[in-house]
């Protein structure tokens, strides 16, 4: 329908952004036999990305934490490669302050100092997340700040965040050994290690402080 569209009305520029490319553009060169299903989203965009080629009125962004799990053919359709650092403490302040504001909620200053202590290295999707998660369940509570006098609701989203930044790295990680290409990737063995440690501790922390195990 996106190509369709552009097709149809060529002096209109349409742009497509792709968050987290690798959720659907599984690396077929290191995805396990069993996930057919993976492979024939990752054909059926590459195909798209070999249409979108042919119109000057597309553009087509894509966004990830994970380099080595987008498959090797999508990559080299994207013309351009840039690497960005993970979001500054001012800048996750930023986009979780406007994240909450957008649903409808506001959160109080030593809330917002916990959250962007316990999520040092989160990408932006996990801040949007969180975000979203929070003002959900404070709005189920007919509640509009979100404040520490109800922390476990705060904590609860974080750790889960963490769990899964935790698993999603690990993950990476274990594809790319089992590829046997880890020389060629040492970097992000590296840097995927350096993150899940960080999220291990915040994550150890926030138990410790909150959930007294």
């Amino acid at each position: 329908e996106f190509i369709t569209k552009a097709k149809e009305d060529p002096s209109t520029i349409y742009a497509l952004i792709i968050d987290e490319i690798d959720e659907i553009s599984a690396n077929r060169t290191k995805t396990d036999v069993g996930a057919r299903d993976d492979a024939k989203v990752t054909t059926t965009f590459i195909k798209l990305m070999d249409e979108a080629e042919e119109l000057p009125n597309v553009l087509i962004f894509g966004t990830t934490n994970l380099v080595s799990d987008v498959d090797d053919a999508i990559a080299r359709r994207f013309k351009k490669h840039e690497t960005l650092n993970s979001p500054s403490n001012e800048r996750r302040k930023e986009i979780l302050v406007g994240y909450i504001k957008h649903n409808g909620c506001t959160i109080a200053p030593d809330a917002l100092e916990h959250v962007l202590r316990c999520t040092l290295e989160f990408p932006t999707y996990a801040i949007k997340n969180i975000a979203y998660d929070i003002c959900s369940q404070i709005k189920e509570a007919s509640i509009t700040e979100i404040s520490l006098s109800n922390p476990s609701i705060i904590n609860k989203s974080i750790a889960e965040q963490l769990q899964h930044l935790i698993d999603k790295y690990t993950r990476a990680q274990h594809k790319i050994r089992k590829s046997g290409d880890e020389s060629a990737l040492t970097e992000n063995l590296r840097e995927y290690d350096r993150c899940i440690q960080v999220f291990k501790t915040s994550l150890s922390d926030l138990h410790k402080k909150f959930f007294e195990l």
